[in-house]
């Protein structure tokens, strides 16, 4: 199903929380080997992929039968492209869409390249008459796209309550270093990593350009 997690996905999680644990519990001690709930507080937005992807990384972080956590289930999702016009796209001028031409804009392309990335790491032909070149322009759209949608004060709206976050977990460890809570992470979106780059003004659109 479009938009959802897939398997493959889950276990690349599970391995990052597998990495996590082997640095911050086994190595550095940071945190406790078992789970200790108010250690660590975990936040995503409403949207099942970043629910999915919190999920599977604590499973990494916390196997289930590590003491104090859960035994879990994966559930398998999978990313399917099975339209038929996706499949063989008879004319040049319908490459990139599922239906008129005319209807097509760049937030279409930009949605047709994330489904095409799914498809190109899980080894799925393109479809007929799209080319690697093709592929690699949708890409450049893609990424000028998602900076200039977020660019000026529409980051700063975006971002503005995530930093404000950050800085007050800081501010609560310098006052208090003794508190409980030692991790805090967000399951987001990569256009909330591009609003962040835009204001730590470290990316935009024109260097995408």
């Amino acid at each position: 199903m479009w938009g959802e997690l897939t398997a493959v996905g889950m276990r690349q999680h599970e391995t990052l929380g597998s990495m996590l644990r082997d640095d911050y519990i086994e190595h550095l001690g940071f945190l406790e080997k078992d789970y200790v709930y108010n250690s660590i507080q975990v936040y995503s937005t409403d949207v099942n992929r970043t629910i999915e992807s919190a999920r599977s990384q604590l499973y990494g972080l916390y196997p289930w039968d590590q003491p104090g956590s859960e035994k879990h289930q994966q559930s398998e999702a999978s990313l399917r492209r099975d339209d038929p016009d996706l499949q063989s796209l008879p004319q040049e001028d319908r490459k990139y869409i599922r239906d008129d031409p005319a209807a097509m804009n760049l937030s279409k392309i930009s949605s047709l390249y994330d489904t095409l990335t799914v498809d190109k790491y899980l080894n799925r032909p393109f479809p007929k008459d799209l080319t690697d070149d093709d592929y690699l322009n949708m890409r450049h759209l893609h990424y000028w796209l998602n900076y200039f949608k977020i660019n000026f004060n529409l980051s700063k709206a975006i971002n503005t309550g995530k930093l404000n976050r950050l800085l007050q977990d800081f501010d609560g460890r310098i006052s208090n270093p003794s508190q409980v809570l030692k991790w805090t992470f967000l399951s987001a979106h990569d256009t909330d990593i591009s609003g962040m780059l835009l204001d730590l003004n470290v990316s935009s659109a024109k260097c995408v350009e």
